[in-house]
């Protein structure tokens, strides 16, 4: 996640307190997003501060990648609900962990 330095943020929020212009033109000059340039005159408002927020901890995913891993070289030819029924979750979550890991959907098929 990527967070706006406390500078620009403060450059921001100057722009439209002083009354230059408004949170729309602020977005446009500034080149970001004026829900940003209104999140960011609420934090000052409310926090007295415009420093990012720590970013919160990353989750504990459900599958682990390397078990997955093993259950497909062990079962190449099962099917992805198959795979998610042995994981306890979505074929849509297998579809996604295996596409992250590079892995190829595609049968190998004689004629």
């Amino acid at each position: 996640m990527y967070f706006y330095p406390e500078s620009l943020r403060k450059r921001v929020v100057n722009y439209v307190e002083e009354g230059r212009g408004t949170a729309v033109e602020a977005s446009k000059l500034y080149k970001v997003s004026f829900k940003s340039v209104y999140n960011w005159i609420e934090q000052k408002r409310e926090k007295w501060s415009l420093k990012p927020d720590k970013p919160s901890p990353t989750r504990r995913r459900k599958i682990n990648k390397e078990d997955l891993k093993k259950y497909v070289e062990e079962h190449p030819d099962h099917y992805l609900r198959e795979i998610a029924v042995a994981f306890n979750v979505s074929s849509g979550a297998i579809f996604k962990a295996l596409k992250s890991m590079k892995f190829t959907f595609k049968k190998n098929s004689t004629l």
